[in-house]
């Protein structure tokens, strides 16, 4: 991940650094997200279904943190952001894990429903 950040000397202004750092903080909590997912998911296929309050509330605390690392992007000048962003280029953004958090929830609900709701009326 460090070495995804540019060096000091490449940074065309303050703001850019803390700008990458919130993006690499949100795709890492997304990775997490993910992860538990995939760890319900293999819990459900095995009928434990008490074990998948474990992951969930461990690991939430982490969408708390997320938040606040996007907080900081409202400090900064949308001026500031318009010098750098374009030598950015496209990241994942907000608006396109969206309907990939969407796609990685439908498995789950699938498993779900197969093995708890409809094994258990």
């Amino acid at each position: 991940m460090l070495s995804c950040q540019s060096r000091y000397e490449e940074l065309c202004n303050p703001d850019e650094l803390q700008f990458q750092l919130v993006h690499q903080i949100e795709e890492l909590w997304m990775k997490l997200i993910a992860y538990t997912l995939l760890d319900i998911d293999e819990i459900l296929a095995t009928g434990k279904y008490e074990s998948v309050i474990t992951p969930v509330p461990a690991r939430a605390p982490g969408t708390k943190v997320d938040e606040r690392a996007a907080g900081m992007l409202e400090t900064m000048s949308r001026k500031s952001i318009r010098r750098f962003a374009k030598r950015l280029g496209n990241g994942s953004g907000r608006s396109r894990r969206i309907p990939r958090a969407a796609k990685m929830y439908q498995p789950i609900w699938n498993s779900f429903k197969t093995n708890y709701l409809d094994k258990h009326g």
